[in-house]
């Protein structure tokens, strides 16, 4: 009988322990986008064979919030990172969001409307166009994920040594001036 409840109790934590995993790597290949969209995303991926040579992924950083979709989303920060396991190196590359790029169908834009028009998948596209190499990956973090990354490391204390007397701190001065 103890033998049967050790086993009972070995196979529910492994259970357990093989769902929690495959959740999490559901969050980390998935997010929160849809099908549609990670169809999209994998159709500007250039698929790689081997991690033994060098390969490029993009990181984004999107103002996308969840509790507002009115304002739409860009990508504030578009970084291309080219891996060199051969050397262990990575170089990052900085694209600005205001960079002027020519999307079909869109015309001359900032970069980061890129994002806006057509999500990452179009960010990605974009990026490899304008710096001539292959994304084989990427990731991508939001202003939501962003907060609860800062959270879960312990936040950032700011120390400000001078007392700041702005009354338009709140923006509620600019805005009656425009009024």
């Amino acid at each position: 009988m103890v033998v049967l409840a050790v086993l009972v109790v070995f196979v529910g934590a492994g259970t357990a322990a093989a769902l929690w995993v495959n959740s999490v790597n559901d969050t980390l290949t998935k997010g929160q986008k849809s099908a549609t969209e990670l169809d999209e995303i994998n159709d500007v991926l250039v698929k790689t064979t081997s991690f033994d040579e060098p390969f490029y992924m993009m990181l984004i950083g999107s103002d996308a919030r969840a509790d507002d979709e009115s304002m739409g989303a860009r990508s504030d920060t578009n970084i291309v990172v080219r891996v060199d396991p051969t050397t262990n190196s990575a170089t990052l590359v900085s694209i600005p969001r205001d960079t002027m790029i020519n999307i079909d169908g869109y015309g001359y834009c900032k970069f980061n409307a890129a994002y806006s028009y057509g999500g990452a998948a179009l960010a990605i596209k974009e990026a490899s166009e304008l710096l001539g190499v292959n994304i084989s990956h990427y990731a991508e973090v939001d202003f939501d994920s962003l907060i609860g990354l800062v959270d879960a490391v312990g936040g950032v204390d700011v120390t400000v040594d001078q007392r700041i007397n702005d009354p338009d701190a709140d923006g509620s001065v600019s805005a009656r001036r425009r009024s």
